[in-house]
């Protein structure tokens, strides 16, 4: 039975229950009237039947009606929340794709930081300290960002309620700028990696540009001749722009052989 109308219950079967003294009858008065006492006590009975079964009936009308109010809302929300709440488990299922994104790439570039330690310590001894200072600082730049990137985890995994819009943003910045420090520092160990290839094939590259020096002296001598012919055939005015190319190739010249000079000290 619904506690809900169990009082109702009580009260009706205490009503029907009474004596005709209950219902208003004086047993004393009507003792020596037993006809009268009878139809009183019969009426005083039918009177408290009928009562009881109004109170039962209000109370079910009551019942049901309220069970109906309720059943008619639970529709109603589940009929709203099919046409408005779909897109909710998409923003969920999008919040958690970031979070797991942003774990992965902050773990990677924990390791891109102290591999990139490791290189500036192998390129400082090897290049001098000039040519690892931007690399050092893109590695600051990193651990900066990591920094943050904690702090803003710490904000997402507090006890304080956070909108989905806050967590996305907080969620992206971390995404992006570990992207964006793993993107820095990879591209100076390529530049460093780049350097120890050009240093073991510096021999070959030195033999290749004194071939191509040798190959364009040996060109001037015939070229000055050539040049001379042009300015004794032609006006000044219309070998004016190429006047000056004897003593321009004697200098280019020199100087191609000064950089193979420095470089194979260097080399040795």
């Amino acid at each position: 039975m619904n506690p809900a109308i169990h009082p109702f219950l009580t009260a009706a079967s205490t009503l029907v229950a009474l004596p005709p003294e209950g219902w208003g009858v004086d047993a004393t008065t009507v003792a020596g009237k037993p006809a009268a006492a009878g139809v009183g006590s019969a009426f005083g009975a039918g009177a408290g039947v009928v009562f009881a079964l109004v109170i039962i009936g209000a109370a079910a009308w009551w019942f049901l009606s309220s069970r109906n109010r309720k059943k008619t809302q639970r529709e109603r929300y589940d009929s709203v929340q099919s046409r408005y709440g779909t897109a909710a488990p998409r923003q969920t299922e999008e919040i958690a794709r970031l979070r797991s994104r942003a774990g992965s790439l902050l773990v990677e570039t924990d390791d891109v930081i102290a591999r990139s330690e490791q290189e500036i310590a192998f390129a400082e001894a090897q290049f001098g300290e000039d040519q690892i200072r931007p690399f050092q600082t893109a590695v600051e730049q990193a651990k900066g960002h990591m920094r943050r990137s904690f702090q803003l985890q710490k904000q997402l995994d507090d006890e304080i309620p956070d909108s989905e819009e806050d967590q996305r943003a907080w969620l992206e910045e971390i995404v992006h700028g570990c992207e964006d420090a793993q993107e820095s520092l990879k591209k100076h160990e390529q530049n460093f990696a780049d350097l120890r290839q050009l240093e073991r094939n510096a021999p070959d590259a030195l033999e290749s540009l004194h071939r191509e020096i040798r190959t364009w002296r040996d060109k001037i001598p015939d070229a000055e001749s050539r040049h001379a012919e042009l300015m004794t055939a032609y006006s000044p005015e219309a070998t004016a722009s190429v006047a000056d190319n004897p003593p321009s190739g004697h200098r280019s010249s020199g100087l191609c052989r000064a950089c193979r000079n420095a470089g194979t000290g260097l080399a040795e």
